[in-house]
């Protein structure tokens, strides 16, 4: 299995480990030519008893036979990124993960090793941020990495990425196209959006990004 997962990445830039729980059951997500796609959420526990929501995308004849919510499970696959128009015609760039390795099972003993959340990429900076300071006085760096589609090399996949504190400094004086590799948490959070800067009325979204844990250039 490792072997597996060490070449994936090397195939496709990307890799990534998630485990947990199932948040919900799968539901129809979309279609290409000839195949149909159902999504999920993994519920995965942080070491403050928060959780991140991490979404999962996997083909109808890789569906599992059984896979109701809170049952655990655990995936190995590539990170992928997707753009797609709400329905007031605003971008949105989605990421989940495409699970190449998927288990589903009843007892948590029977995982590797629960609430592992843990994604590698080694892909290009195609954008990058100045340092800013958080409402709660913490440093961060907001960076996107780029990576050329397998099957097509001229479309990229996109992944949303910050990096907090000192790293955030050092990370914001790199320049755009460097090569970078990182090992990152896939983090989920909730936030507010507005109609307009002064109105009270909008609605409660979810951003999904990648939190840097350590990196090489």
């Amino acid at each position: 299995m490792m072997e597996t997962a060490m070449n994936m990445q090397l195939r496709t830039g990307t890799l990534a480990v998630i485990s947990g729980v199932f948040a919900d059951e799968f539901r129809y997500s979309h279609r290409t030519t000839d195949r149909k796609f159902y999504s999920n959420k993994i519920l995965v526990k942080r070491n403050s008893g928060a959780y991140d929501m991490v979404p999962i995308i996997i083909p109808e004849n890789k569906l599992p036979r059984e896979a109701m919510p809170g049952m655990f499970v655990e995936v190995r696959g590539t990170l992928r990124s997707n753009k797609r128009v709400d329905e007031n015609g605003f971008w949105h760039l989605d990421i989940f993960v495409y699970p190449h390795y998927l288990k589903v099972c009843h007892d948590s003993s029977e995982i590797e090793e629960l609430n592992c959340n843990q994604v590698m990429i080694n892909a290009r900076i195609s954008r990058i941020s100045e340092v800013r300071e958080t409402p709660f006085g913490r440093l961060i760096c907001d960076f996107m990495l780029t990576n050329p589609k397998e099957s097509n090399p001229d479309v990229y996949y996109k992944f949303p990425c910050i990096a907090w504190g000192r790293t955030a400094m050092k990370v914001s004086e790199l320049p755009v196209n460097t090569k970078f590799s990182g090992l990152f948490r896939f983090q989920s959070r909730e936030y507010f959006k507005r109609v307009s800067p002064n109105s009270e009325v909008g609605e409660k979204r979810i951003a999904y990004e990648l939190s840097l844990i350590h990196y090489t250039i």
